[in-house]
This record gives C-alpha cells, sequence and structure tokens, in this order.
C-alpha cells in the first residue's frame, strides 16, 4: 500500500530530488505540493514546483495542484493549475 504524501516546501533543487527520487520508488501516492517562502522567495518556489510537475509528470497520477501556501493563509490564496 503507498504512503499518502503532501509536501511543504519552498522547492529548490534539493527537494526537486527528494520528490522526484521519492516518486521514482512507487511507494508513494503524491497528494499535493504547497509552496512556502525558504530558501527560494514564494514566486520561485511554485514556478519551480510548476515546471517539475510539468517536466517530469509529478503529480500526474492525481488531480492535485500546487498551491501557494503564504497566500492562501491570507486568504487570497492563488493556485496554480496547470
Amino acid at each position: 500500500m503507498k504512503k499518502k504524501v503532501f509536501f511543504d516546501t519552498d522547492l529548490g533543487i534539493d527537494h526537486a530530488m527528494a520528490i522526484l527520487f521519492a516518486q521514482a520508488t512507487g511507494k508513494i501516492d503524491l497528494l499535493g505540493i504547497t509552496t512556502v517562502f525558504g530558501d527560494a522567495i514564494i514566486e520561485n518556489a511554485s514556478r519551480n514546483t510548476l515546471y517539475l510537475k510539468q517536466r517530469f509528470a509529478v503529480l500526474i497520477r492525481t488531480k492535485a495542484r500546487v498551491l501557494d501556501n503564504c497566500r492562501l493563509k491570507n486568504k487570497g490564496g492563488k493556485s496554480f493549475n496547470h
């Protein structure tokens, strides 16, 4: 049985590789990814996550979306559904 996983990340190269490796194991069901400010500004983290989704088919098996977590907390949240 696959473990259900939801990533909350400031997606940079380290987190991107972790997500790709985790998904490649076939042991997780990636439900979604939210982006936060950290090593990357929020706009870059969201852009990186969308690139990961489009280029490497991350989240393709689900209807999950990429969400900007900082804006969600401020009720002006932006949902990136590409």
